[in-house]
């Protein structure tokens, strides 16, 4: 199952025309693994079964990737603070397995628009993949990161002096590389992604 995430990939090409606009300039599809799919680690953080389908949310980490020149997203050996927070908001935090009947039935994942923070899920069509907004807001002006990308932020030593703290309407806050930045929770957007799938019958 874990090589049908990065195609996601091809879908970019015909969404590019909405938000938000493809990978970064960094990304090397030519860099591949064993069946021709551009590498992107990624380890599964939770799944779940609905009646006659499951979903299992996979996250792309920073480790394996940023700093790994066999890696499609890879960006430097010694990757600075501001290479950190780039692929942060730029990558794709989450791709969401679906499967049905025991056979893998299509791939939806969770993008970002840096640019103005705005999420979105990229939807496998019959003319190759789709946008849709995701819905999620924010009403403060700092920048805003995943959960599980947030968490791993502040794992290790990327940045000795990252930390949580609580924004001005009371939100919990990652602040890394001097930055501060609010964080979109995990649980809404799974269960969100789980709906969509029942609601439009991508498991079938």
């Amino acid at each position: 199952m874990r090589s049908l995430l990065p195609l996601l990939l091809a879908f970019v090409t015909v969404a590019a025309a909405a938000q938000p606009s493809g990978m970064p300039d960094w990304f090397d599809a030519s860099k591949t693994d064993q069946t021709g799919q551009p590498l992107m680690r990624a380890t599964a953080v939770a799944d779940t079964t609905v009646g006659d389908f499951s979903v299992v949310a996979n996250y792309y980490t920073l480790e394996g990737n940023i700093d790994d020149p066999a890696s499609a997203l890879f960006m430097s050996e010694s990757p600075a603070l501001d290479d950190y927070e780039r692929f942060a908001r730029a990558i794709p935090s989450y791709a969401f397995l679906v499967v049905a009947d025991d056979e893998p039935k299509t791939v939806l994942s969770l993008w970002q628009d840096p640019a103005d923070d705005s999420f979105w899920l990229l939807v496998p069509t019959a003319e190759g993949g789709q946008f849709v907004p995701a819905g999620y807001e924010f009403t403060t002006s700092d920048p805003v990161i995943t959960e599980v990308r947030g968490l791993e932020l502040l794992q290790g030593e990327i940045d000795a002096e990252a930390s949580t703290a609580q924004g001005d309407e009371g939100q919990v806050q990652v602040v890394f590389n001097g930055t501060a930045h609010n964080v979109l929770p995990f649980a809404p957007v799974f269960a969100h992604v789980v709906g969509f799938v029942a609601e439009n019958g991508l498991y079938e």
